[in-house]
């Protein structure tokens, strides 16, 4: 993936961030590495389309390369909800074939 695109912060680091991707494509096939997100459901993704996080495709990305959203008119700091976060960080787990510690969470 090389173009501009929403991520979920999963790690940081002084200068390095651990992070996963969003889309709006639809994965085919679906897995348990793939989380939604309903079209809505939060300000600053599109209100008429879902949104995937897509957690077999983490990165490592430079604090420098990363920018709040802009909802609102303002760039904003942004937070999905303690549900969404946990189902977020179990596709992560199944992405990287961790999902035995899912029970964990």
């Amino acid at each position: 993936m090389i173009k501009r695109r929403h991520v979920v912060i999963l790690s940081t680091n002084i200068d390095l961030m651990v992070v996963a991707p969003f889309s709006t494509k639809t994965p085919r096939p679906q897995r348990a590495c793939h989380h939604r997100i309903p079209a809505g459901a939060y300000p600053f993704f599109d209100a008429a389309t879902d949104s995937w996080l897509k957690g077999d495709m983490l990165m490592a990305a430079s604090r420098d390369r990363l920018d709040r959203v802009r909802y609102d008119g303002a760039f904003q700091r942004a937070k999905v909800n303690a549900a969404d976060l946990k189902a977020i960080r179990t596709a992560v787990l199944n992405g990287l074939g961790l999902s035995a510690l899912t029970a964990h969470l």
